[in-house]
């Protein structure tokens, strides 16, 4: 059985220990509607070149356990996947 349980900041060494890489194929430009009246759109883009952007990757600035010295993470939920008393 699958449960979703919410972690603390200090658990974010359980995010680290899964693969987080993904394939860069396309990014969001933000459209501005008049002049922000009208909200914004995103729009949808295909990059030239892909590339593969991994948030566990060691030294990388964006590697998770970075979050709490980077950011203000007093706000942010995490969610971690309980499978049978394993996280998955």
């Amino acid at each position: 059985m699958l449960n979703v349980i919410e972690a603390t900041p200090s658990e974010l060494g359980e995010y680290a220990k899964f693969p987080m890489s993904l394939l860069v194929e396309s990014i969001f430009k933000v459209d501005i509607i008049d002049n922000g009246f009208g909200g914004f759109q995103l729009v949808e883009q295909r990059v030239k070149t892909p590339w593969v952007k991994d948030y566990g990757e060691e030294g990388d600035d964006t590697n998770v356990t970075r979050w709490l010295k980077q950011f203000d993470v007093s706000n942010w939920k995490f969610l971690l996947a309980d499978v049978e008393g394993r996280i998955a």
